[in-house]
Formats: structure tokens, C-alpha cells, sequence
């Protein structure tokens, strides 16, 4: 009889409460579900990066593309950084865009790195991101003494970040004085190994109908083998006005290429300029869509590498010191080693984050002030000749 009453109240002790386990549990399943229960919930975010750098505990953020820090030196001393990367599981990854940044003494510096496509972070996730940060002393010119500093970032990775590396927020600004020009450290264009093929795209304004360089190839001291890209160019073959003109100079003799009609492209407007070279084929293209080209001298191009040239953007640098320099706006600047057909100019045109691209040789974005730096990764890094080139006026305002 006391078994009975015994299990008569545990039964009704399941009756009466058993309701209440139910939803108890259901809700721990559901929290647990949307992530509120996990460990990393409760740990706070986090940046730290190894000496001789300090990351500000307040200004750090990671997004689903990348991360962004603010840090400043410990040292006494002005620093480089060279380069910047990101942990993958066992693998270093560089991170995309970056460009060569001095620290200042103990001033504080932003440090951004995009991460490649295949590593996003999901948005509203826990991310650890582990950094190395390459350095030198800037008294170390030759860089024999570089170093790594590695810390990581713990933080919820957010949707919406922005990355300065892909604003466009400056251009370059070319008064047509031969003393203000960019100088590369691309250096001769043969040792790039093009083969056949090359293209190089980018953004200028102007509404000037004189006849100026955009950008040519050619060696120093004379005319000799090279090639140029011009615009409105009259004193060799008398082309229209408004024209755009491609020259080859080979040991075969001259190739040369233009639009026969005025393009109308001095108008005080931003406009995009593409040209696509494959061995004995060329393709010039506006705002996406191909000119048409009439011959004004023929030859058969060499291959591309055999150019022991230096190169020259805004100028004509045949001679010593160079002429023909552009006048106005020149912005988003990209060589590659391949000839780009009219889907990929389109593709390209608008788009900053080609960074990682395969055949992207060159990118100059003119966003520093000091050093034009190369945002392809293969450090072609270029000088500024003149002071004050910046302006902020570009094509995607």
C-alpha cells in the first residue's frame, strides 16, 4: 500500500511539472541553436599583435571581408611595414590591397586587410583572425633586417565594414608640365615578361585639345623601339582632333593605330580608357565600348619582352628630359600581361578589388600622398615627380 502512494506521487509530481521541464528544455535548445549558449559569447573581443606594436582596444573591427585595426609603435623610432598577413589554418595568406605603410615614431597608423574570396567570414559570427605584420627600421634601407610581429583579432564579424582600401577618394593631377609626372619602379617594360599580349586601363579627364602623352614605352634619348598611347596627337599624322593614338616601334619598322574621328573625350569628363594588345592585334576601348581604328603606318610587332625600356605615365619619354606631358586627371592605373577582350574592360572598369587578379601586374590608385603605391601585391611601386599631384576628384563620386 505505501508502493502505491509512493508511485501514485511521483506520477503526480510528473503531472503536475512535467510541463514545466518541457519548456525548460525547449528553450535551452533553442538558445543553443541561435548561438547565445557559446563559450565565445562570453569572452570579450580582443586585439593583440606582438612587439613592438600596440593595438588600440577601442578601434579594431573584423567584417566578413576583413579586418581593420588601429595600432602605434612602441619603439622610439620610425617603422615600415612591408607586408601584411592573415593565418589559414597552417597557411599565411597576404592580404589583399595592401601597400607599404610608415609608422612615425609612436603615431597611430590603420592597418586593413581584405581577406581572398574563399575565406569570408559568415556575418554575425565569432572570428579569430590571426595577423603577421612584416617590419623594418626605416634606417634599414636595404631591408636585410626585417622582422614579424603576430597577434590576433577575437571579434563578431559584422556585415557592413568599411574598407578605405576600396574607397577612391584621390587621383592624379598632371598640369601638363613636364616636371610633374609619375616615375615607376616598374622599370623596363620587357622585364615584366608580357610575351605578345599586355593591356593597361584606366581613368583621366581633360579638357584639353592639345596634342599630349598618356602613357609610352620607349627608350631614352631619341626615338627608337617602344610604343605610345596619345590623345589628340596632330604633329605626326595630323589626326583629328580629339583622336586617340596607338604607336608601335619595332625593328621592323613603325605600327601604328588610331580612332579617325573626333572622340570628344576633352570634355571635362571622367572617362575610361582601355588598350588591349595581342601580338599583331590591337584594341583601344572607351567607357567599355572599342574604337574604330584606321592604320597609319604598318609593321610587325616583336614580342613584347624585348623591351628594355623605361616607362612613362603622363609623359613622352623619348627624350632626356621627357615632353608631350599630359594635362589632367589620371586615376585607377593597372598594367597587365594579358590582353583583356571588351567583357573583362567592361567587368574591370568599376571594379577596385582586383587586387588578388591573376594577370594584374601593376594597380596605382594615387590615394598617398608621399609614395604611389603599387595595390597589386608585386611592390611596383611608384614616385611622384612634383609636390601636391593628389586632388579629390575621381570617377566614382
Amino acid at each position: 500500500m505505501r508502493r502505491n502512494n509512493r508511485s501514485q506521487a511521483a506520477l503526480e509530481f510528473l503531472t503536475t511539472y512535467g510541463w514545466a521541464f518541457i519548456v525548460i528544455l525547449t528553450m535551452i535548445s533553442a538558445l543553443s541553436y541561435f548561438g547565445v549558449l557559446s563559450p565565445g559569447q562570453f569572452i570579450s573581443d580582443r586585439c593583440v599583435l606582438g612587439a613592438p606594436f600596440v593595438c588600440d582596444s577601442n578601434s579594431f573591427i573584423v567584417g566578413e571581408g576583413g579586418a581593420k585595426i588601429s595600432v602605434r609603435s612602441g619603439l622610439n623610432e620610425n617603422l615600415v611595414i612591408e607586408n601584411l598577413r592573415y593565418k589559414v589554418g597552417d597557411e599565411l595568406k597576404d592580404c589583399l590591397g595592401f601597400s607599404v605603410i610608415e609608422v612615425k615614431g609612436s603615431s597611430e597608423v590603420i592597418l586593413e586587410c581584405l581577406f581572398q574570396e574563399e575565406d569570408f567570414t559568415a556575418a554575425d559570427s565569432n572570428s579569430n583572425v590571426e595577423l603577421s605584420v612584416t617590419y623594418r627600421s626605416a634606417r634599414d634601407i636595404s631591408g636585410e633586417f626585417k622582422r614579424d610581429a603576430v597577434g590576433d583579432i577575437k571579434a563578431r564579424a559584422h556585415e557592413d565594414v568599411e574598407f578605405d582600401l576600396l574607397k577612391n577618394k584621390n587621383s592624379l593631377f598632371l598640369d601638363g608640365d613636364t616636371q610633374h609626372a609619375l616615375s615607376t619602379s616598374l622599370g623596363d617594360f620587357g622585364s615584366q615578361n608580357f610575351g605578345n599580349e599586355f593591356s593597361i586601363d584606366f581613368w583621366f579627364k581633360t579638357n584639353n585639345t592639345e596634342d599630349f602623352m598618356m602613357f609610352s614605352a620607349m627608350l631614352n634619348e631619341g626615338i627608337g623601339t617602344g610604343f605610345q598611347l596619345a590623345f589628340n596627337i596632330n604633329t605626326m599624322y595630323m589626326l583629328s582632333p580629339g583622336s586617340v593614338y596607338f604607336e608601335y616601334r619595332g625593328d621592323s619598322g613603325v605600327h601604328a593605330r588610331a580612332s579617325n574621328t573626333n572622340t570628344g573625350l576633352a570634355d571635362d569628363e571622367w572617362h575610361h580608357l582601355a588598350l588591349s594588345v595581342n601580338e599583331g592585334s590591337y584594341s583601344i576601348f572607351v567607357d567599355g565600348s572599342p574604337l574604330s581604328l584606321a592604320s597609319y603606318a604598318s609593321g610587325t610587332p616583336s614580342s613584347f619582352s624585348n623591351f628594355e625600356h623605361d616607362i612613362g605615365i603622363g609623359v613622352l619619354n623619348w627624350f632626356n628630359p621627357p615632353i608631350r606631358s599630359f594635362d589632367g586627371f589620371l586615376d585607377e592605373f593597372r598594367i597587365w600581361n594579358k590582353s583583356l577582350n571588351q567583357t573583362e574592360v567592361q567587368d574591370f572598369m568599376g571594379e577596385v578589388n582586383v587586387f588578388n587578379h591573376p594577370n594584374l601586374v601593376t594597380f596605382y590608385r594615387f590615394e598617398n600622398e608621399d609614395i604611389n603605391w603599387d595595390s597589386s601585391g608585386n611592390k611596383n611601386h611608384g614616385t611622384y615627380v612634383g609636390n601636391n599631384l593628389l586632388r579629390n576628384d575621381t570617377p566614382f563620386e
